[in-house]
């Protein structure tokens, strides 16, 4: 009887210590649940940055190439309304102006795409507004040539030609062109390094995250493991203390021998 007593008190403290051992395994169980969902969530969230930079400055690239290729267009438009002029000062000819107003048509045009693409450049806004001078006094140089020549004859285009050369406005066009496109240049590389360090953040990000995600998992599971042990040792212990106490307590005698020698006898083979 005393012995029975004795496992029937032990029970009340290591049933406690079990209880203390599950919450404290239950806790690391969510704790690390909810590291992993981080995890995750940081990695989402950072390739979601970083392919907002990443069409962020797809856009910007375009936009600059679009900017450019217009830009290249007006100068071209222009190269054209001059060898437009020189033909038709040559030959009188008002064929010979078709290019010209082609020229007159179409560069407000792309000035206006140009404008468009640069709202957000006041700066570039203000070049633009000069370009739009030096292009509406290039063609005035132009008509006033072409009206010489429709007053005048041939001859005296020449000294509107002379005059024309001395103002010529090509150079500051070309020179403000270049400028443009320097600075839409310097705009996107200064994108895409930025670019690059979002794009090695990101990687670095992901790589951390999914490392940090997989040992939570794997932590997680081996908890699982452990707690699964450890509750399957309770129920043996819970199960050794009950058939110990129906053991001890029986009226019957039950013994247990080892090469005919016995080894265990319950109390009530004692007492015989």
């Amino acid at each position: 009887m005393t012995k029975s007593g004795s496992t029937s008190g032990g029970s009340g403290p290591l049933a406690t210590a079990r209880a203390a051992r599950r919450r404290l395994v239950q806790s690391w169980f969510w704790s690390l649940i909810g590291l992993a969902a981080v995890a995750v969530i940081a990695v989402g969230a950072a390739t979601y940055v970083s392919l907002s930079r990443l069409a962020e400055t797809g856009t910007l690239v375009l936009e600059t190439t679009e900017i450019i290729d217009q830009l290249n267009e007006v100068i071209m438009r222009v190269d054209e309304a001059e060898t437009s002029q020189r033909g038709f000062v040559i030959s009188g000819d008002d064929v010979d102006l078709a290019l010209l107003e082609t020229a007159k048509r179409r560069i407000p045009e792309h000035t206006t795409i140009i404008r468009t693409a640069l709202t957000s450049s006041p700066e570039l806004l203000e070049h633009l507004d000069e370009l739009d001078a030096l292009m509406a006094a290039k063609f005035r140089h132009l008509e006033e040539g072409i009206e010489i020549r429709r007053t005048s004859g041939f001859e005296a285009p020449r000294a509107a030609l002379a005059r024309q050369q001395a103002t010529d406005v090509m150079q500051q066009t070309r020179q403000l062109v270049d400028h443009i496109e320097e600075h839409e240049a310097n705009l996107v590389s200064a994108k895409m390094a930025e670019r690059d360090r979002h794009r090695r953040t990101t990687e670095l990000m992901i790589i951390l995250g999914t490392v940090l995600a997989s040992v939570s998992l794997i932590a997680v599971g081996l908890l699982r493991d452990i707690a699964g042990r450890r509750r399957a040792e309770g129920a043996l212990q819970v199960s050794e203390q009950r058939y110990r106490g129906i053991v001890e307590h029986t009226p019957d005698v039950i013994f247990i021998h080892s090469d005919w020698k016995i080894v265990y006898i319950n109390p009530s083979g004692l007492r015989l």
